[in-house]
């Protein structure tokens, strides 16, 4: 490289606060719509002494006949910044994967119980149904030991608060499952917003850090074609799409796993 100041000087902070505010503030707390978008979208500033810096880089660059090509990263200061914006990418996607690691298995945790919980609700809402049947008239007459000398009316009206008593008990039990049930999705509903709303901090950030590198390289290709003797040529054919958003950044894909060590992500 032609100059000892490594381009990584142009700054990798794409937000203000700390990893430590992040969490206390802005994923823990489920956000309205609203202010989802204004985090979302608001704009990130370029510090003047950054502006400088790439503007002495271009003019050094231009002296030194660069670009080389006209790919989209052909002069060094390009390259770093879409590595910096390579790495926004892969540390927004692990935190975001480590914050919510534990409710994704309590999710997971939770399907199993829903299964098991819907199937005991139908199973017991099919006894509560057979056992609100009338009773038939031979079991009302059925008599005990001890009711020989009873009167019919006295054994019918027994076997019917018992039956009275079992359908009571059934309904009991399948209000405490449906209970349960209700419970387990109510948590399911509250731990998925959770998840959504830190996987849409995690994907506003990587959009404003795309912003943010593409207005960088801006005001670096503006400095550097000001009078660079080819700059009708790359007016006309330089790409300035620097970099594309991850595949994850897409609302309705999830965030991929962690790749191994040495593979691309």
């Amino acid at each position: 490289m032609h100059r000892s100041t490594s381009p990584r000087a142009v700054g990798t902070t794409h937000h203000g606060s700390s990893p430590q505010q992040h969490d206390l503030g802005e994923w823990s707390v489920a956000l309205s719509v609203t202010q989802r978008v204004e985090r979302r979208y608001r704009t990130l500033r370029i510090p003047w002494g950054i502006r400088l810096r790439l503007r002495w880089y271009a003019r050094a660059d231009r002296r030194a006949d660069l670009p080389v090509g006209v790919s989209v990263a052909s002069t060094p200061v390009l390259a770093e910044l879409v590595a910096e914006y390579g790495e926004v990418c892969e540390r927004e996607r692990t935190r975001c994967l480590l914050d919510t690691d534990p409710d994704n298995v309590r999710l997971g945790q939770i399907d199993a119980e829903l299964l098991t919980l819907r199937a005991t609700l139908a199973r017991q809402s099919e006894d509560v149904e057979r056992l609100a049947q009338p009773p038939a008239p031979s079991w009302l007459a059925r008599r005990y030991p001890g009711e020989e000398n009873l009167p019919d009316s006295a054994t019918r009206e027994r076997r019917a608060v018992t039956h009275q008593r079992s359908v009571a008990a059934a309904r009991a039990v399948q209000a405490e499952i449906q209970r349960r049930l209700d419970d387990v999705l109510a948590e399911q509903a509250h731990l998925a917003a959770r998840v959504r709303v830190r996987t849409d901090l995690a994907r506003s950030h990587v959009i404003r850090a795309r912003e943010l590198t593409h207005r960088k390289a801006a005001v670096y290709r503006r400095a550097l074609l000001r009078r660079h003797p080819q700059r009708e040529e790359l007016v006309r054919s330089w790409d300035t799409e620097l970099c594309d958003l991850p595949s994850w950044c897409a609302s309705e894909t999830p965030l991929p796993a962690p790749a191994p060590s040495g593979d691309p992500a």
